[in-house]
């Protein structure tokens, strides 16, 4: 029975010390500066092929919607390949070590990024491994000297600015099944802006720089999704299955009239969701294909995070690639033919080294995409204001020299 009691006892200190477990929405995967790669455009494989890969969607996905005529247009059974290639193309640079593509205005102003650390500095000649296979639009210093010129001279420098991407993805379309659903969702006001909401602007920029120096790339932690109860309503009182999503077990509850009209409206897509789509590459050696494939599909339930509402759990799918069709160097385009999409070359690929990546930025880049290991280290909540929270790396620390202690 002592025995039991010291068990209770531990667990409560255990709870009570879970309870200051407040951190951001957010942490930093670091930038290495001697570890950027110097590539090439000369330096190419003999891989060309397509990856046919599965998209399930595992948190509720805000429907992506694009621009046209000077308008929203969207269809939640397609999502457009540019946002696909977006979300990928942002592992990529986090995971292998890949320059910084895009930069806040302010910290462009300042010296808190050194210019290495620039994709707008690349060069066919010198660029990382992401505008390697994702190509790049340099406008620094070479965009600078390129406007200096004119004519055919212009022309010349413009190529030493610029590269196309290898990977072509196509749009995702839903794989129609009993588990595909859709539902209109109101949110409060500015439920869906950047972490902070106004005024903590400042106060979040903050814990971007450390020691006059950018900490690395933002990643958007998982979970959070059971603290949205009270600021999300399902439009209707039929959709069950999206109020047990929502609501637990207190799906008679109701904000519908309070909010319909009130808050933003998005279209979600349930979890349960499947979509497909591929991925054309050109020329790439094996060992970029293999890490490639890596960055796709991650870590068991590690995910990634597509659309609106990262920061609160929102559009967290797990992409599994279903096949890989290689092209033989004599091949010939025949619209007739079906590919043919190996798991074995996959598993093939799968054998070839490391490259572009260490261990230890892939761990924690799928770390902080778990769900369940986010709610296994007791984090009560992603709190603001920003002063009463802790950096996740900082926790994680933390934990582990408790741990050792023991």
């Amino acid at each position: 029975m002592k025995g039991n009691n010291g068990d209770m006892s531990l667990n409560q200190d255990e709870k009570r010390s879970s309870s200051r477990n407040r951190v951001m929405p957010y942490d930093f995967v670091a930038v290495k500066d001697a570890e950027f790669s110097h590539l090439s455009y000369k330096m190419r494989g003999n891989c060309t092929g397509t990856l046919k890969i599965k998209m399930e969607v595992k948190t509720p996905l805000i429907a992506i919607l694009e621009k046209k005529n000077n308008g929203l247009m969207g269809n939640p059974q397609e999502i457009p390949g540019s946002s696909l290639k977006g979300m990928l193309r942002n592992a990529v640079e986090i995971i292998w070590n890949g320059r910084l593509t895009f930069l806040l205005e302010a910290h462009k102003k300042d010296n808190c990024i050194p210019n290495s650390w620039k994709m707008e500095n690349a060069t066919i000649e010198d660029h990382c491994s992401t505008a390697h296979l994702f190509g790049f639009v340099a406008t620094g210093t070479a965009g600078e000297k390129e406007s200096q010129n004119i004519g055919e001279e212009k022309d010349q420098e413009h190529l030493l600015t610029a590269m196309a991407s290898r990977l072509k993805v196509t749009n995702a379309k839903v794989i129609k099944n009993p588990s595909y659903q859709i539902v209109n969702i109101f949110f409060k006001p500015h439920t869906l802006s950047s972490p902070g909401g106004k005024g903590q602007t400042v106060l979040h920029c903050k814990w971007y720089v450390e020691n006059g120096r950018a900490i690395g790339r933002k990643v958007y932690l998982a979970g959070r999704l059971d603290k949205m109860k009270s600021s999300i309503s399902v439009e209707g009182r039929g959709n069950q299955l999206a109020k047990e999503f929502f609501y637990g077990q207190d799906t008679d509850r109701d904000n519908g009239g309070r909010m319909n009209g009130k808050g933003t409206k998005e279209i979600c897509v349930l979890p349960g969701s499947s979509y497909f789509f591929y991925i054309h590459f050109e020329s790439l050696t094996r060992i970029e294909l293999a890490d490639l494939i890596r960055i796709i599909e991650l870590q068991d339930n590690a995910y990634h995070a597509l659309g609106k509402g990262k920061p609160l759990g929102f559009g967290r799918v797990q992409l599994t690639v279903e096949g890989v069709h290689l092209k033989n160097s004599d091949y010939i385009l025949d619209l007739n033919q079906v590919p043919n999409f190996s798991l074995e070359e996959k598993n093939k690929l799968l054998k070839e080294p490391q490259h572009f990546f260490n261990n230890d930025d892939f761990n924690y880049y799928c770390d902080m995409m778990n769900a369940m290991k986010i709610e296994q280290r007791w984090i009560k909540a992603y709190s603001t204001p920003v002063n009463a929270s802790t950096p996740y790396r900082k926790l994680i620390r933390a934990q582990k020299r408790q741990e050792e202690s023991l």
